[in-house]
């Protein structure tokens, strides 16, 4: 599974970052911005990433649009942990979000600008346990269950 940490450049005073419910609200609002208009659409979850906290995005899907002429579009389904220090205890807050997404609005890649810095993480080398943090079931490899079970010796198996 692709995931990418998203953290502030030194100086950097925050950043938002917008999460839409739906593919097909987050494709009206990019084809909006696109022809210089505004829309208002509901749901939009606003995200932001306050200096000393950091976001652990997962890639969970992705569909495409195509408009023709070879245009298309990518939209991203993720799940992301977004953490922020606290200031009265030790440790950091976390909290869970998901939706909606397009590389302009929360790179999936390796990308730097004047406030963000994003990196996509190894195997292993995660911070967030996101599995846990949105409750996935575990999978183990052994999916067998121990059943006892009383056999009668005077069934013959003819249900006489």
């Amino acid at each position: 599974m692709k995931k990418v940490k998203i953290t502030l450049r030194p100086g950097s005073p925050g950043k938002k970052f917008y999460l839409f419910p739906s593919s097909e609200a987050l494709y009206v609002w990019l084809c909006t911005v696109e022809r210089c208009e505004t829309i208002q659409i509901p749901d939009i979850e606003e995200l932001f990433l306050e200096p000393g906290g950091f976001i652990e995005v997962e890639l969970r899907g992705f569909e495409y649009t195509y408009e023709g002429g070879g245009k298309f579009r990518r939209l991203e389904l993720i799940r992301l942990g977004k953490t922020q220090a606290t200031s009265n205890a030790s440790g950091i807050l976390v909290s869970t979000h998901k939706g909606w997404v397009s590389g302009g609005l929360l790179p999936m890649k390796h990308y730097s600008d004047a406030d963000i810095d994003a990196r996509v993480l190894r195997e292993g080398e995660s911070k967030l346990d996101l599995a846990t943090l949105f409750g996935d079931d575990v999978v183990g490899g052994d999916d067998s269950v121990d059943i006892d079970v009383d056999e009668d010796s005077s069934d013959d198996g003819d249900g006489t």
